[in-house]
């Protein structure tokens, strides 16, 4: 992982004794409102875990690096025992901010002599900022300071705003639907899927290239076995004047193709945008009857393949922060899930829509595909709760076409 250590600084790795003596040596590890040095962390007490606290809490809203074995003064790379260390700055974290904070602890970088260095990054938070004994803590060039009330009152309605404006940019997505466009004889009335991710902080690095993301989309691993390849198939260009788009074609499809069509968008301040064509799709069942169907397959693999590729941005971007991520599906009145057509009673939907967003911080997954699974259920709560499948798990949502 690369770390973001100030502006008119590059994109430095830090994961080696030589490389972040490299990064001292070059003055990339100056103290200042990215970067804070400690040479060790201190004893166990409340002073220490407080002062700890305030650095977290500091670094958190705009983000930073934290690096223990370093002195603050000669940039000397020294090394410091870190036996314990991981599992206390996450107690800290956790326990004396306010809101709680979910840093990212890399692994213990060994040194000489069992003198180690330790890399603690502290992603943007959407929940900034973040209070330790009753004072909110932020940073300036000369290191972390506690934040007038003017200040503060900004930081919250920023926040607030960012959280409503979200919201309204996400239902907007379906007004200019880019899946009509691809398919035959729209609109065809089956139901649409729009994703949009919004990274909490700006990404410091550059506008992601066509061919790096079709890279990332070839080679998720959701969606392997079997099935349509959604985003994995989006390797045409998409032309989208904002950024890098991609589409699953050039040429319109028949609507019985509609629920494979699938395009994502990636743009230059890296708010990422997806639509998929399956979320419903009109079937007719013995009796010759329409039948509006929920592809509730669909849904789970598109919406797990969005989160992979969301994390594999950030992964290639150098971003640790967090995103507010949501989907908004349409032509949702009246669909069942397909297991249910021939039932006698099956749950319908109850309304036109659904929209619902949550905060993840992909980078900061330790087991991947297990969180990507778990964000993916929390994604579609109200969509799979409106079909009756409130408490189903990935597995068996993803199992239903």
């Amino acid at each position: 992982m690369k770390h973001y250590l100030g502006p008119g600084r590059p994109l430095t790795t830090l994961d080696t004794w030589d490389g972040v003596t490299a990064a001292a040596e070059g003055g990339l590890l100056e103290e200042n409102q990215w970067c804070e040095l400690k040479e060790q962390l201190g004893p166990r007490g409340k002073g220490p875990n407080t002062e700890l606290a305030k650095d977290l809490s500091s670094l958190s809203v705009h983000g930073g690096v934290l690096i223990f074995g370093v002195r603050d003064k000669t940039y000397e790379v020294v090394g410091c025992d870190t036996d314990g260390m991981r599992d206390r700055i996450s107690q800290v974290a956790a326990t004396k901010a306010s809101p709680p904070l979910v840093p990212i602890i890399s692994d213990v970088i060994e040194g000489p002599e069992g003198r180690n260095l330790l890399v603690v990054s502290v992603p943007p938070s959407p929940l900034a900022p973040h209070m330790v004994d009753e004072r909110y803590y932020g940073r300036s060039a000369d290191g972390k300071r506690v934040l007038a009330d003017p200040e503060v009152r900004t930081l919250i309605l920023a926040r607030d705003q960012r959280t409503h404006g979200f919201v309204e940019r996400l239902g907007a997505l379906a007004q200019n639907d880019p899946i009509d466009q691809m398919v035959e004889g729209s609109p065809t009335g089956h139901g649409h899927a729009f994703f949009l991710a919004e990274p909490c902080s700006p990404v410091p690095s550059e506008p992601i290239e066509r061919d790096g993301l079709v890279s990332i989309l070839v080679n998720l691993e959701n969606g392997r076995r079997g099935g349509t390849l959604l985003l994995r198939g989006c390797t045409y260009a998409g032309n989208d004047p904002d950024g890098v788009g991609l589409r699953t074609g050039y040429d319109k499809v028949r609507q019985e193709y509609e629920h494979r069509e699938a395009r994502i968008s990636v743009h230059e301040d890296f708010t990422v945008t997806a639509a998929s064509g399956g979320a419903t799709r009109v079937f007719e069942d013995r009796s010759g009857n329409s039948q509006l169907v929920a592809l509730t397959g669909t849904m789970v693999q598109f919406s797990a393949q969005f989160l992979e590729a969301l994390r594999e941005i950030s992964t290639t971007r150098g971003y640790q922060g967090q995103w507010q991520v949501g989907v908004h599906l349409t032509q949702l009145r009246g669909a069942t899930a397909t297991e249910d057509i021939f039932s006698g009673r099956p749950p319908q939907f109850p309304r036109e829509s659904s929209t619902h967003h949550l905060v993840i911080q992909p980078t900061a997954w330790e087991g991947p595909q297990t969180e990507i699974e778990e964000a993916t259920v929390k994604l579609l709560a109200k969509y799979m709760r409106g079909l009756g499948r409130d408490g189903w798990s990935y597995n068996q949502l993803l199992q239903r076409a």
